[in-house]
């Protein structure tokens, strides 16, 4: 009886659990399927980036100016100057994997025009998601599209937060 009383006694004394921790924020509802392109060619998408506008992403939170630099391999992303590097592998047709601190893993292409110039890049649980241009201005019509893109793939558009 005396273990037993001892028992509970140690168990009152046990610290208890902390919250839940928060989840991360979406910006896409992910009940909407998120689709990429079929066909794919990798080489597309390497060379520098702007952010026309993006879904904020713990380590982009507070940028005011977002670049990315994609190589075969690797990708880069500045934010406000400071700049972090990590590793980009292709895992299926539009769908790379990058380790960029503050970033969801999955980095897929949602859309990139037919010029090359705009990317609309999104992620399936909905952490992030950007709209990237090559000169880091794009087209009204451009613009609309990757908007449109967005959209479809269940993006909160009114969540956007435009950048240039």
């Amino acid at each position: 009886m005396k273990r037993l009383l001892l028992l509970a006694l140690l168990a009152a004394c046990a610290p208890r659990p902390g919250p839940e921790p928060a989840a991360a924020p979406t910006w896409r509802d992910r009940g909407i399927p998120i689709s990429t392109p079929a066909i794919w060619e990798a080489g597309r998408l390497r060379g520098d980036w702007t952010a026309i506008a993006h879904y904020p992403a713990a380590g982009t939170a507070g940028c005011a100016e977002l670049r990315y630099r994609i190589g075969a391999e690797t990708i880069t992303r500045s934010c406000d100057g400071r700049v972090e590097g990590g590793a980009f592998a292709l895992r299926a047709p539009a769908r790379y994997e990058t380790d960029l601190p503050g970033q969801p893993a999955a980095f897929w292409v949602l859309w990139l025009d037919e010029s090359g110039e705009t990317a609309v890049i999104g992620t399936p649980e909905g952490g992030a998601g950007w709209i990237l241009d090559r000169d880091g201005a794009t087209t009204p019509d451009r613009l609309r599209a990757a908007r449109d893109v967005l959209e479809f793939n269940g993006y909160d558009l009114s969540r956007l937060r435009m950048l240039r």
